[in-house]
């Protein structure tokens, strides 16, 4: 978790909340936190959607577009070819002729 700085890039320990609250000075909601060095995990999310979830609010520009970038990449990644699927199929029966009854 340590750089060549001695700190770490995703600034873990975090500060821990006892209890959900509003910081009077800067208007944040700190949510209930008891590890500093977990990301910050909603129980009711989780619970709902039956798995791991970081949640994280997303109030700049910057944060939503690096989301919406994110997920572009990942749902426009090209497909396999399905010659390259059905040429992987036929190497392993070509392998294992044997086995499946072709002598």
């Amino acid at each position: 978790m340590s750089n060549k700085w001695a700190k770490c890039k995703a600034h873990f320990p975090r500060k821990t909340f006892e209890h959900t609250e509003v910081n009077p000075d800067s208007g944040a909601l700190n949510i209930k936190k008891g590890e500093s060095m977990l990301n910050t995990v909603t129980a009711e999310v989780t619970y709902l959607i039956r798995s791991n979830t970081d949640v994280t609010s997303l109030l700049s520009g910057t944060a939503i577009k690096a989301v919406v970038a994110y997920v572009s990449d990942y749902i426009s990644k090209p497909a396999l070819k399905t010659y390259l699927i059905f040429e992987a199929v036929k190497s392993v029966f070509d392998r294992n002729s044997e086995m499946l009854g072709d002598h």
